[in-house]
């Protein structure tokens, strides 16, 4: 029942073009809002965490107030994800996923051109499930915003091949979509819009039409932080994810 597909908020390798040396700070956190047909509904927090070319990455995405008196904790997840930096891309090595909800726990192990994943207690791969080809090159939904903290050069001229949540398979193409003016709790300026292609590739429990998102950027301290994130879901339409604070230190 209604499960957000994302990333994502959200995030193998993620095509694009090749991006300049970025210094990335030990630490960043982003907390963002979930907002469903204009009403917060949630909070997602995530966390990167960067040693030399290694990564981890945590997420945390749950229901509160009102909404909480409808979804429950159908729309509770906890992610993780390692791996490394080469050349400016991701390149995940293990993923974990985690679904309050049906108490069901996911792994997903990256190795080479094998993508493998095991679910306890089993889960079904989709219709159709993803294949091994389709597998290849991918990253997970944290991997994908921690490869977003790295595209100052071009935020908005990039692919992201996402395998989300051990079976979920789909692209987006970001382009160039000019500046908005925002003035959010995590950064007010100029950011960078992008028009987000949605195509969805396999590994879904019902089928989905392609659609057009958008995604803000801003560029803070060298990095590329997505401040604004929308998302389709199964059953309630776009999701916004709204960053409602953004530092490079201990998340509070």
């Amino acid at each position: 029942m209604k499960r957000l597909i994302v990333a994502c908020l959200f995030l193998a390798a993620a095509a694009g073009p090749a991006q300049s040396q970025v210094v990335l700070p030990p630490r960043v956190n982003i907390n963002y809002n979930v907002i469903v047909y204009g009403i917060t509904a949630g909070e997602a927090l995530y966390t990167f965490n960067f040693q030399g070319a290694d990564y981890q990455a945590t997420a945390r995405r749950q229901i509160t107030g009102m909404a909480r008196n409808f979804l429950h904790d159908s729309q509770d997840f906890s992610y993780s994800s390692r791996g490394r930096i080469e050349n400016g891309q991701v390149r995940p090595t293990a993923y974990r996923h985690e679904d309050d909800h049906r108490h069901r726990v996911v792994l997903v192990s990256f190795n080479g051109d094998e993508v493998i994943t095991t679910s306890t207690p089993r889960m079904g791969m989709g219709h159709p499930p993803a294949t091994a080809a389709q597998k290849i090159g991918t990253i997970d939904q944290v991997s994908m915003f921690a490869q977003m903290l790295m595209g100052q050069d071009a935020p908005c001229n990039r692919t992201f091949r996402v395998f989300l949540d051990g079976r979920t398979r789909f692209d987006l193409a970001l382009r160039p979509n000019g500046t908005q003016r925002v003035n959010t709790r995590a950064f007010r300026g100029v950011a960078q819009r992008c028009a987000v292609q949605f195509t969805p590739i396999a590994g879904f429990s019902d089928p989905q039409q392609p659609a057009r998102l958008n995604f803000l950027f801003a560029a803070i301290n060298g990095l590329t932080v997505p401040i604004v994130v929308e998302m389709p879901t199964d059953s309630v339409g776009v999701v916004r994810l709204e960053a409602r604070a953004y530092n490079t230190g201990v998340a509070g």
